[in-house]
This record gives C-alpha cells, structure tokens and sequence, in this order.
C-alpha cells in the first residue's frame, strides 16, 4: 500500500503550523483548477488552503492531518469548465468520501457549492456516521472555544470579559 500524500500546498501550511502559527480556518479547493480563490465570512481575510483535484481523490491517498482542529471550507464548483467544455461533475458519493475522510480529523466543516446560497454542514446530512460524529463533535467544541477567544481578542470592547 502506498503512504498517502499530503494534498497541494499543504507544506506552507504545515510549515506555518510548525511555526506556532496556527490558523483558525483553511480553505480546502476541490476542483481541477486551483486558480480559483474563494472567500468566506470569517474575518473576511485571507485564509491558508490546500487543494485537491476531484480526478485524482480517491479514499485514504491522502493525508489530511494538516487540517486537524481547524475549520474546513470546502469549495466545490462542481460542474466546472474545462477548454470551453462543461465538465460532469464528480459523483456525490467522492465528495462523501472526501468530507468524511477530513471530518476525522477537522474541527467544523462547512461545504460551499455551486447551487447553494449559504454553506452546508455536512453533520446535518445522513451518510454523516456516529463514528464520525463522536470525534469532529469534540473537534468542533474545541475549534468554539479557540474561535470565541479569537472574538475576545479582535474585539475586546465586545468581549464577555469585560
């Protein structure tokens, strides 16, 4: 069996990590074009990401553990284009497979795609196991914390300190 590898661009954020740097949220692009860079509403700034090619995912070829504590946004463009061509999109059950692999390890999870105005957690959805559940539910309880304290800190005036 081949050792997984770590997904595109996940050295400058372990390198990061490394550093003592350690982000509160990290985009993850699954899509064949990594020229894309979408935003979210945390902070409004700009977040570390890795990327993955939806034709070259397949279950445990890669290692996730980057991703361990922090909060993934998922970037799903689905039916993408590819030299003027409308690409099928992958089938669901891969980006199951992909959300299930890194819920083991990630804190929240949001997926944003391509027919959705607002992002999707996939705990709210039934392929999401109890197994699963058990441990990102502790992740996520951790990540609130870390995320309230983030609050403190960018906006005492606000703070449920003072």
């Amino acid at each position: 069996m081949t050792r997984p590898r770590a997904p595109a661009f996940a050295k400058q954020l372990l390198a990061q990590r490394r550093e003592g740097r350690h982000p509160l949220v990290v985009h993850l692009e699954y899509s064949e074009h990594w020229f894309r860079r979408d935003r979210c509403n945390f902070f409004c700034e700009e977040h570390p990401f890795v990327s993955v090619k939806p034709s070259e995912f397949e279950p445990g070829r890669f290692d996730w553990h980057v991703l361990t504590g922090v909060c993934v946004e998922l970037f799903d463009p689905g039916g993408e284009i590819v030299g003027g061509t409308r690409v099928a999109p992958q089938p669901p059950e891969r980006l199951r497979q992909l959300v299930l692999e890194v819920g083991r390890l990630a804190g929240p999870i949001w997926i944003y795609g391509p027919h959705r105005s607002f992002p999707l957690a996939p705990q709210w959805l039934p392929w999401w196991t109890p197994e699963v559940e058990a441990i990102n539910g502790k992740r996520r309880e951790a990540w609130g914390r870390a995320w309230l304290a983030e609050c403190d800190r960018r906006f005492p005036a606000l703070s449920r300190a003072a």
